[in-house]
């Protein structure tokens, strides 16, 4: 099945990137010759050796655990897998673009955005942004629907961010709240307005034993790498600690507590593979936002085994909610592992702060801190949710290749599939 549409769109922004790049873009002081730094022969240490280890456990996130984690859909894994490789891609370009843009050109009042590790760390996590979000309605989008959601995401992510960080002056280095809640409501969006009858009970919307151990793989690979997704950023030495620290034992508090509870909503008392397979990633997003903070290490555990809990149940109450009365199929249970973990960093945090050292913010005292904690939940559930549903409508239009019902969960009409 030819795809010109796809083709000639990628080709064209591919281009447009390259000729930005060109015009606008230019390396940062770190990559730059010694006599062209803004005090050459200066004694200081390469922002490579510091944040390299920890962007490349970062890279591997998005490039391969999530995508193998979307790996368990027994007739769709290629896709899975190599649409969350080329989305990655091509949204990382374009992250470093509109947020040179936005951040160095607009708000820094500079002629040229800099390209370097720090905009290579933020270009992977607004790669996250639009993966976690194409797991809202994986199977049921083509890849030029994908494209178009993410160049439209990507761009408002930014604009949720700012408001977030520059207008509330927020708190948020592990961005449960700017990536995870952001993405949650914007894939659920986009799902509401994509919802057909036909979509749901597809008996192709199913797994399989391998396809299984593939999507744990998955998991485990993301499970140990969270420490590094929340303290990458982070620029002082002591409170990357806290955050590795905090955010280790928040992982292991929802591995526990996932494996103590799945059991108890069956009758025969088997594990369900699901709930570990996302449940146990729980305690990343929920301590994300108040991973540097002074929480205790018993506080981090206690939140990871509340946040693993919150998702378990999620995936045994809500999801089946969802989907009955809001219409909203979510087809990885976005909404228990991002969206619900998320709202308990977000009040973690903002308890945090309400106990933090007078001057700890600037000018925001303890309690208008974690006031601003709470409004940024509400704006980016508002404003997440307002432009999925605008998305929505959009890729739903013809021309962007939408799938009929009999492609969906399938990879026969994409792909060049083995019959060996």
């Amino acid at each position: 099945m030819s795809r010109p549409t796809f083709t000639i769109l990628t080709i064209l922004l591919q281009v447009l990137f390259v000729v930005i790049f060109a015009i606008f873009g230019e390396y940062g002081d770190d990559a730059r010759p010694n006599h062209k730094r803004p005090n050459p022969g200066a004694a200081g240490i390469n922002a490579v050796n510091i944040y390299y280890p920890m962007f490349q456990d970062v890279h591997v996130m998005i490039f391969l655990g999530i995508g193998l984690l979307l790996a368990f859909l027994r007739n769709h894994a290629y896709s899975s897998i190599s649409y969350c490789f080329f989305a990655a891609a091509i949204l990382c370009e374009w992250s470093t673009i509109i947020n040179g843009v936005f951040w160095h050109i607009i708000e820094g009042g500079n002629d040229k955005f800099k390209i370097d590790l720090f905009s290579a760390i933020n270009a992977d996590f607004a790669a996250a942004v639009i993966l976690i979000s194409y797991c809202v309605v994986l199977g049921k989008i083509s890849i030029l629907q994908l494209l178009v959601m993410g160049v439209i995401e990507l761009a408002v992510y930014v604009l949720n961010s700012w408001i977030c960080f520059a207008k509330l002056g927020i708190s948020d280095i592990g961005a449960s709240i700017t990536i995870h809640m952001f993405a949650a409501y914007f894939g659920l969006g986009v799902t509401r307005v994509l919802h057909s009858r036909d979509s749901e009970g597809n008996g192709k919307e199913c797994s399989s034993y391998h396809n299984d151990v593939f999507c744990l793989v998955g998991t485990i690979f993301l499970w140990l790498y969270w420490p590094s997704f929340n303290a990458c950023l982070t620029t002082d030495d002591v409170m990357r600690h806290r955050t590795v620290t905090n955010t280790y034992y928040s992982m292991l508090g929802a591995c526990v507590m996932v494996f103590a509870l799945s059991p108890m909503f069956r009758r025969d008392g088997k594990f369900n593979l699901s709930h570990v397979q996302n449940a146990t990633l729980a305690g990343g997003v929920a301590i994300g936002t108040a991973s540097n903070m002074i929480v205790q290490p018993w506080g981090s555990m206690l939140i990871g085994s509340i946040g693993g809990a919150m998702c378990t149940l999620g995936y045994v109450y809500l999801s089946p909610f969802l989907q009955k009365h809001c219409k909203m199929h979510d087809v990885c249970g976005v909404h228990n592992l991002h969206a619900l973990p998320a709202f308990l960093s977000g009040i973690a945090s903002a308890i945090a702060s309400s106990l933090a050292a007078a001057d700890e913010y600037g000018d925001a005292t303890p309690s208008q801190q974690a006031g601003f904690q709470v409004a940024a939940m509400f704006v980016t559930i508002g404003i997440s949710l307002l432009s999925g549903i605008l998305t929505g409508f959009l890729i739903k239009l013809w021309i962007f290749e939408p799938m009929s019902t009999r492609q969906m969960f399938d990879d026969e009409d994409f792909w060049m599939v083995s019959k060996c």
